[in-house]
């Protein structure tokens, strides 16, 4: 077997005895193993010896035991799943076979994209499975046929969230793009990196993109439930992540700060509830870095036998609301607070935004952090989905629930492939189509007899207008004029929503 034709050998060091018994069953079987032995993770520039070793390599096999998917094998595994992404042409995709290791690996314990993988049970007393071995010599990638979807896999117009992740296709690839654009951008050795990092250390990752594009989903569903399992470690050192959030600024953002803050500070910082602490987010534009620096220390002092150290990841989704819609007080203040604490080399405070691309130009109203955008912020512009990102986003949800989408698949991708925010469209119509499907089949016929993404979306909001304007005499005028409160409507291009209290929308609606 050539140098191109090795086999790429993931493992743990707690699991060096398997892993030995592992490569001599591939060996046994005439394969080839490529085992980093220390040679890739020592020293800095790891990435690129990481990424020439996995170029050399046609499979990656992870062993997974009792530490489950966590530092340095994670950063193999996720650098083996780009390249399994990246490619256009699936016959160029890295093969990835995950081994769990009986009475030690489990499948809670892989992150959500290897889960899809099937995964071979297997101890290092016993031979192989031979269907195993002819997918890694033939390198052909398996799929779990296991994993079965109940009801509907399409969300309709709901976002993703965080618990969505298994039904999440078609932005694999940006997910891990973007997650690469946090922490160290050197390839600095992760067991050494400190949070001031140098010039190339970010620890505010800006997602933006146009209205439609899926940045909360790709947030919410992508990057979070792989941060949770530890994929920031390699750019970071930080094992364990405490989410604050997902928020949205609305009207009183400090004020949505204190509340998601408080909880993550836990035990750790006394009585006094989420009031407390923003009357001292409103006296001291420090007290969030002291506040994280404080419960870091001592979370630190409780992992200090697994030397874990702990990070507080701050999620602002429809980070142009405080441009549009927030208070002009706590939104001087919370461009303060979040400023400071990214200023301040020792506060283990990241922060991920999101925003539309047409209100880049506001930044001007956060005169602090807009102070900080050129040194401390990394960005990723969410592209237009692929042509292969928006089959997947079709056909993979279809595969877990069993359904056929052939009747509909170059339909929908060829009304999608010129709408500007398709996304939530294309969910909408396939949520539609599943509702009235025959058997497990979604027609086509139906599809092209509603008129398609956007006559489908039409129909649903008529639908809705007669119902309320059966139900409530001239609720339908009154709908209209709720509706049109929530745009904000912009003469010089497209038109995009806005919050409004619930007050106002009560005077509006007619009560």
């Amino acid at each position: 077997m050539t140098q191109s034709s090795l086999i790429f050998l993931s493992y743990s060091r707690n699991d060096q005895d398997a892993c030995i018994a592992l490569r001599a069953e591939l060996e046994k079987a005439g394969l080839s193993v490529f085992q980093d032995e220390d040679a890739i993770r020592k020293g800095d520039k790891w990435v690129e010896r990481l990424q020439q070793a996995l170029q050399s390599c046609v499979a990656f096999v992870v062993l997974i035991g009792r530490d489950g998917v966590q530092r340095w094998v994670g950063a193999e595994v996720e650098y083996a799943l780009i390249r399994h992404l990246s490619p256009h042409d699936d016959t160029q995709r890295l093969p990835i076979f995950p081994v769990l290791l009986k009475d030690r690996g489990t499948l809670a314990s892989l992150p959500p994209f290897l889960s899809l993988f099937q995964s071979e049970q297997w101890s290092d007393a016993e031979e192989l499975p031979r269907g195993l071995v002819e997918a890694i010599r033939a390198g052909t990638t398996r799929f779990d046929s296991q994993i079965k979807i109940e009801g509907c896999p399409f969300l309709g117009l709901r976002a993703f969230m965080q618990g969505d992740s298994q039904l999440f296709f078609g932005r694999r690839k940006e997910t891990l793009e973007a997650l690469a654009r946090l922490g160290d951008q050197g390839a600095s050795n992760s067991e050494h990196l400190l949070l001031g990092g140098g010039s190339q250390y970010f620890r505010w990752l800006q997602i933006d993109g146009n209205s439609g594009a899926g940045k909360s989903s790709l947030v919410n569903a992508g990057m979070l439930p792989m941060i949770v399992r530890g994929a920031l470690w390699p750019r970071t050192g930080f094992d364990t992540w405490r989410i604050i959030g997902p928020m949205m600024p609305g009207k009183e953002p400090l004020t949505k700060l204190a509340e998601m803050v408080e909880p993550q500070l836990g035990e750790h910082n006394g009585q006094g509830g989420s009031l407390k602490r923003l009357k001292l987010f409103e006296a001291d534009e420090r007290d969030l870095a002291f506040a994280l620096k404080d419960a870091a220390n001592k979370y630190k002092k409780i992992n200090t036998e697994e030397n874990k150290r702990t990070a507080f990841l701050l999620i602002v989704d429809q980070f142009e609301e405080l441009f549009t819609f927030a208070d002009e007080a706590q939104r001087k203040q919370f461009d303060a607070l979040l400023a400071y604490a990214l200023s301040d080399p020792e506060c283990p405070l990241f922060v991920i935004s999101t925003v539309r691309t047409d209100f880049l130009d506001r930044f001007e109203f956060l005169p602090r952090l807009n102070a900080l955008y050129n040194s401390h912020r990394n960005g990723y512009t969410l592209p237009t989905i692929s042509e292969h990102g928006l089959k997947a986003i079709i056909e993979e949800p279809a595969r877990l629930a069993e359904l056929d989408v052939r009747e509909v698949t170059v339909a929908i991708m060829n009304d999608a492939r010129d709408e500007m925010g398709a996304l939530p469209l294309v969910e909408n119509a396939l949520h539609t189509l599943w509702a009235e499907r025959k058997g497990n089949l979604l027609s086509g016929q139906l599809y092209r007899d509603q008129g398609g993404l956007a006559g489908m979306l039409s129909k649903q909001a008529n639908d809705l207008l007669i119902r309320i304007d059966h139900d409530v005499a001239g609720g339908k005028q009154a709908a209209l004029e709720l509706l049109l409160r929530l745009t904000r409507i912009n003469p010089d291009g497209p038109h995009s929503r806005q919050r409004i209290t619930r007050e106002e929308a009560v005077m509006v609606a007619g009560a």
